[in-house]
């Protein structure tokens, strides 16, 4: 994408930032995972990631706060989500450094034990910078129980009616709905669509008749009917794990 084709000046600003700071900027390294081998149960899975690999992570430096989260739909094609803050995106090249094989995980030979992560599941990785960071009208302290996540791409020229959407009407009538805690908004680093992810904190999984009233402006109408490429999920709260000192209001995104 290029910046000078933004239509909207405030919305250019924003992304233009957000894009040119890649080196110092604080973003999020998305994990998308299925397990895939046929001897490594979910019980397994999670026994690993929920303990040695999340704990590696932490210990690399690269991150200093993991959350993870179980995908409400069973057909999805990935299941579980882990999101690790990156308080400085170009730290994420030592990710080859964080250990990959573990004792709880099959070998590539049917009956062994020692294998590599990488040979077992099915892996989408995602590298964004963050672009903002909305408490709504009412701060609420805590964690909330789900996440919606909505990846998007949209036609060239239109991502700065995107970013003033957000900025100026939608996050502000997100907010309204019960149980809304929080929504933080990234640009992928690579610049591939979908391009943009915004994730929204919620108390429960299953959202109230406002959101018809939210996404149903004309303003969002508009906007939404310029998005190429879109996937939303629901997510389930599994765990979470932080640098030791993190206030609460430093274990958020």
């Amino acid at each position: 994408m290029r910046t000078s084709t933004l239509v909207s000046l405030a919305g250019a600003i924003s992304l233009t930032l957000a894009l040119a700071q890649t080196q110092t900027a604080s973003g999020l390294l998305m994990v998308l995972s299925k397990p895939v081998h046929p001897d490594l149960t979910d019980a397994t899975f999670n026994q690993w990631y929920s303990g040695p690999h999340i704990h590696d992570m932490l210990a690399s430096n690269i991150t200093d706060l993991i959350l993870r989260y179980k995908n409400t739909n069973p057909a999805a094609k990935y299941p579980y989500l882990a999101l690790y803050r990156l308080p400085d995106t170009s730290k994420i090249s030592e990710l080859g450094k964080v250990p990959t094989t573990s004792d709880l995980l099959p070998g590539k030979v049917k009956g062994t034990k020692g294998g590599a992560y990488t040979d077992v599941l099915d892996l989408d990785k995602r590298v964004y910078t963050r672009t903002q960071t909305f408490e709504g009208q009412v701060e609420v302290k805590g964690r909330g129980k789900a996440l919606v996540t909505a990846s998007m791409g949209v036609v060239n020229g239109t991502e700065g009616e995107l970013d003033d959407w957000y900025r100026r009407q939608h996050l502000d009538m997100l907010s309204m709905i019960k149980g809304y805690h929080r929504s933080t908004r990234y640009v992928k680093l690579d610049g591939s669509s979908p391009m943009f992810l915004a994730m929204h904190e919620l108390d429960s999984v299953t959202v109230g008749p406002e959101m018809k009233l939210v996404l149903g402006t004309e303003w969002a109408k508009k906007v939404l009917s310029k998005v190429m490429t879109s996937q939303n999920d629901v997510w389930e709260y599994i765990i979470e794990l932080g640098k030791d000192g993190l206030s609460e209001a430093q274990m958020r995104f």
